[in-house]
């Protein structure tokens, strides 16, 4: 299980720290705006209990310094070039949302994500792939208190409330999820589970 562990850490790194499009290898960005750059998600959210106990369950195969093994870029300012940017980029994606729309609501929940033919569900629940089902699960879980853990650290303010303070009306298909926006946790798992 610890190599498990190790593979679960390695992945959860490539899957939120890859190269963007645009080449550029971090997140970094200065902000110009202090009153815009002092948001956060607590600031203008709350937190939902039950993501407050994922970065909690934190098991005893986890090595006591495991948040000390690696660690992730601080996200770039939120009027930072970088982050008006990425929201202008959500803007332009939403002429193409209608489409997707439904697809996009039926994977909120991680038991509907999908991989070619297969569901997570027909992965974890058939007979078929009971120790895919193992594995997955387990993987899914360890990966939750890694995402859960930098999602309270970095405290990062959730881009449809960031927009609207930036004149950007970035409405969303679904509820904005009651936790912070960085690292992305539907990434991070869709991206571990697939591989």
């Amino acid at each position: 299980m610890l190599l498990l562990r190790v593979i679960i850490i390695f992945f959860f790194m490539v899957a939120v720290c890859p190269l963007s499009a645009d080449g550029v290898h971090h997140l970094s960005g200065a902000g110009e705006d202090a009153q815009l750059d002092k948001l956060t998600f607590t600031g203008t959210q709350s937190w939902a209990t039950k993501y407050l106990d994922r970065r909690r369950h934190a098991t005893r195969f986890f090595p006591a310094d495991w948040r000390k093994v690696f660690s992730l870029p601080q996200p770039p300012a939120n009027s930072s070039p970088r982050t008006i940017a990425e929201l202008a980029y959500l803007e332009k994606l939403l002429k193409s949302r209608g489409r997707h729309t439904k697809q996009i609501k039926s994977e909120v929940k991680v038991a509907n994500y999908q991989w070619g033919g297969l569901s997570y569900k027909s992965l974890t629940q058939s007979k078929k792939y009971a120790q895919t089902g193992k594995l997955m699960r387990a993987a899914y879980n360890d990966l939750a208190v890694a995402v859960f853990t930098f999602k309270h650290r970095f405290d990062r303010v959730r881009p449809s409330i960031l927009g609207k303070q930036s004149g950007k009306d970035i409405g969303t298909v679904i509820d904005v999820p009651a936790h912070p926006a960085y690292p992305s946790g539907h990434a991070t798992g869709a991206f571990t589970l697939a591989y």
